[in-house]
């Protein structure tokens, strides 16, 4: 039974990061700060480089998306695999890193 959940939490979560092109310099923050605000981390997926290319042929890493919430605020942070596991300083700061919605 965890597989559908997951699925539908990949989708989701997938789905809100086609949405991003879309939004607004206010809808972004750093995961630092979302954090600092009582977001709680609900997901993490890791998207395989050749799966991220379809969504934003920019990309050139396997990519870490989190989800997060906070009461019926979502967000959705992208960071490059290895900035998620090394926790790097500059990556989780950066505001530009999460989608707010």
């Amino acid at each position: 039974m965890a597989m559908p959940r997951f699925s539908a939490i990949l989708g989701v979560t997938l789905g809100l990061g086609l949405l991003s092109g879309v939004a607004d310099a206010a809808d972004r923050d750093s995961f630092n700060a979302l954090i600092g605000q009582g977001y709680e981390l609900k997901s993490v997926a890791v998207v395989a480089v050749e799966l991220a290319k379809r969504i934003n042929p920019n990309v050139e890493y396997d990519t870490a998306v989190i989800s997060l919430q906070k009461g019926t605020s979502v967000a959705v942070c992208y960071f490059g695999l290895a900035s998620w596991i090394e926790l790097n300083k500059e990556s989780l700061a950066n505001p530009t890193t999460c989608d707010v919605r």
